[in-house]
């Protein structure tokens, strides 16, 4: 049996619109991914959400090791590109957008194998997948809180408008990992709930299984434990 907890909340003091981060996650399929937009350049959010969508409401597949990133990037390029009105942008916002937009994305994907699960993770950036087993915690494709910064690695959407739709492919620095388990307990995260999460383990894995998110996060902010920033985690139990 599997069972997900999903959270997801923007920055504290910003509008439910302005988060950036995305989540998506199909039990049935064993698919899950989070994504984090790049603040640092405009219209992240819609490229976290394409990347995230691309992956989960079609048939791409983590196990397709050739073919997965081109195919992830292609498509959620033109889920970004015709979610933006081009022609009805002010000129100061289309000369910033024609630059593109950045995400980190992390997604986990399932298969049966017998008596065990087959499983691959995804990884391109600060966005985490953790894992807790016989209370030890390990973390992909960061494993220390002093690993993030402000400049992970990144997927670029390439150029926008007047630039078309066909664009020349750049491949983002992805990593990869494959595992097997017939019981799990994980976690998907955006960067600041992973850098939290391996900073006060295994205190912080108990609040994040039990605790009402928003209470405990605000709480975490106010005492300087984890930066004020968009908060997003998929909780996945395999039982």
């Amino acid at each position: 049996m599997i069972s997900v907890r999903e959270f997801t909340a923007p920055k504290f003091g910003n509008k439910p619109e302005e988060n950036e981060d995305y989540l998506l996650f199909d039990s049935g399929k064993l698919k899950f991914a989070v994504a984090d937009g790049a603040s640092d350049s405009i219209f992240s959010g819609i490229w976290a959400k394409a990347l995230v969508e691309s992956y989960l409401n079609s048939d791409l597949s983590l196990f397709d090791d050739g073919a997965f990133i081109q195919q992830l990037v292609r498509t959620a390029r033109d889920r970004w590109y015709e979610e933006i009105k081009w022609d009805q942008l002010k000129l100061f916002v289309k000369n910033k957008a024609i630059n593109g937009s950045f995400s980190t994305f992390t997604a986990l994907e399932g298969k049966n194998a017998g008596d065990v699960i087959e499983f691959k993770v995804v990884s391109v950036g600060d966005s985490c997948f953790l894992r807790n087993q016989n209370g030890s915690l390990d973390s992909f494709p960061l494993s220390r809180a002093e690993d993030f910064n402000i400049s992970p690695k990144l997927i670029w959407s390439g150029y926008g408008s007047p630039f078309s739709r066909e664009f020349k492919w750049r491949k983002p620095d992805f990593k990869s990992m494959s595992f097997t388990a017939s019981a799990a307990d994980f976690v998907l995260a955006t960067d600041a709930v992973s850098k939290w999460i391996i900073e006060y383990y295994p205190e912080s894995w108990d609040h994040i299984v039990d605790g009402d998110p928003m209470e405990l996060f605000r709480d975490q902010i106010a005492s300087k434990k984890m930066r004020n920033d968009d908060l997003t985690f998929l909780h996945i139990s395999v039982t």
